[in-house]
């Protein structure tokens, strides 16, 4: 389970499924000091739904006061999601990024 990998065993693993990319995402934005929080939701593409049975998961990040979101699984760096992500809940205490999460850049 993600919330028991540090970011720094998923960055080591090099692996992983769309809530071990978000983990890592937001340990490496943690390690630069912006704040970012776990989004779970669904993500769907064409006649696919990802995140049916566990959920997808992507970022949001405060960026000049703004909170944008990111999904680092998709490659979508640019703050606007298309509309096939749909929000569920924010990050729980399981999938907070924490000091030990904190990546050496």
């Amino acid at each position: 389970m993600v919330g028991q990998l540090t970011a720094t065993d998923i960055y080591n693993i090099r692996e992983g499924v769309c809530h071990h990319f978000t983990k890592l995402y937001n340990a490496l934005l943690y390690s630069l000091g912006y704040i970012a929080l776990y989004v779970r939701g669904y993500a769907i593409e064409k006649k696919n739904v990802y995140g049916e049975e566990d959920g997808y998961a992507w970022s949001v990040v405060k960026i000049n006061g703004n909170w944008l979101p990111f999904d680092a699984t998709w490659g979508i760096f640019s703050g606007n999601l298309p509309i096939c992500h749909v929000f569920k809940s924010l990050s729980s205490n399981q999938y907070r990024v924490t000091s030990i999460d904190s990546i050496k850049l």
